[in-house]
């Protein structure tokens, strides 16, 4: 065989050697914000609690009215997936902020978006909602009983975030608000308002 061809195919087979290397390397790890055992690196803000119980993260009832929310203070998030799974009582509202800056000046409500987290009859917009810009209805939200535990998955990508319940999407949204901030929870405030997270992780896209 001349020489060439034989160069060519030993450099083909080193550029397959290569290809099949990045299709088969490990996704890229996972960081646990939340292990059902600690709160560190979360910090609240606002008025309603979010506290650890039996293993989750569980949002109460506030005493003034106002919204609560724990954050993960220990870092800012640009392009992510992150998944966690929840369960709602009957009524319950809560959400999942994304991309907000630190609360202060600025709210982490107005600076930010929200995924929404509420199943209930009375609510027009479903889970998984980007709240006041792609609202869901029942239908598409994949409603599921009170007290029952789901998996939500959201990947933001430059400004779009698509939403995934139990597997499946159930929304789409490109924004034009900040490219990188704090992943918070949200507790809505009202005696009703129980809603546990637990299985907490983000990866960087």
């Amino acid at each position: 065989m001349p020489r060439s061809s034989l160069s060519r195919r030993r450099n083909g087979a080193t550029l397959l050697a290569a290809a099949l290397a990045v299709l088969l390397a490990p996704p890229a790890h996972a960081q646990t914000l939340f292990d059902g055992t600690s709160l560190k690196g979360w910090r609240h803000a606002g008025g309603a609690p979010l506290e650890l119980h039996d293993h989750t993260i569980r949002s109460g009832p506030g005493d003034d009215g106002r919204l609560g929310l724990l954050y993960f203070a220990a870092k800012r998030f640009r392009d992510f997936k992150l998944t966690l799974e929840f369960r709602a009582q009957q009524g319950a509202n809560s959400g999942v902020h994304l991309r907000f800056p630190k609360p202060g000046g600025c709210s982490w409500i107005d600076c930010g978006y929200e995924v929404q987290i509420n199943d209930s009859a009375q609510d027009p917009r479903k889970t998984g909602s980007i709240y006041g810009f792609a609202d869901l209805d029942a239908a598409h939200a994949h409603v599921k009983p009170p007290n029952t535990w789901s998996r939500l998955t959201i990947k933001a990508r430059g400004q779009t975030y698509t939403v995934y319940r139990d597997g499946k999407r159930i929304n789409r949204f490109t924004g034009s608000r900040r490219s990188a901030g704090y992943i918070g929870l949200q507790a809505h405030g009202g005696p009703q308002d129980i809603v546990a997270f637990r299985a907490i992780r983000v990866r960087a896209l």
